[in-house]
């Protein structure tokens, strides 16, 4: 059998049972999924930090740095001189069911330039091509993989609500 729900009532004689059954099962299924919501935020989080050290988020490689980059830098790697942008990149509950992930507003680099500026440049690339694009959050929020682990996460967190109400699933 599929993974899913399967009700079976008598009409006009199980509805008070129905009603029963769901009464508070909505809320606790709201709760149930804002922690799935969390963990799922902080996952991506994870996820985009890990693809910046590997310099290859979900499997996507950087394009390298030119060299008189790495002459200035002292280093191959991009995006990362003192690790102020990936030490910003946060998750913070905006309401009930929404989270954000990514560069807030307020992080500065050492030098005090917003990072929030500094993300989408290298996420996406300058006009002008001097500063190529290395994504760095779509590939994450693209990946299939990745998904697939979060929706795994999802369901297992209804799942559980479902079973804390006596639920068979």
């Amino acid at each position: 059998m599929a993974n899913g729900l399967n009700l079976y009532f008598k009409p006009g004689g199980d509805i008070p049972l129905l009603a029963r059954l769901f009464a508070g099962f909505r809320d606790d299924l709201a709760k149930s999924c804002d922690k799935a919501l969390a963990k799922i935020a902080k996952l991506y989080e994870v996820e985009i930090k890990k693809g910046i050290r590997s310099q290859s988020p979900a499997g996507k490689a950087f394009e390298e740095l030119a060299e008189e980059t790495i002459y200035r830098k002292g280093s191959t790697k991009a995006l990362i001189d003192f690790g102020d942008m990936i030490g910003s990149i946060t998750t913070r509950k905006a309401k009930p069911g929404v989270y954000f992930v990514g560069l807030l507003r307020t992080s500065r680099n050492r030098s005090g330039v917003a990072l929030a500026n500094i993300g989408p440049v290298h996420e996406y690339g300058t006009k002008n091509g001097r500063i190529p694009a290395r994504p760095f959050i779509v590939p994450i929020l693209q990946s299939r993989a990745i998904r697939r682990r979060m929706n795994t996460l999802l369901q297992q967190f209804v799942r559980n609500s479902m079973r804390q109400k006596g639920w068979k699933v």
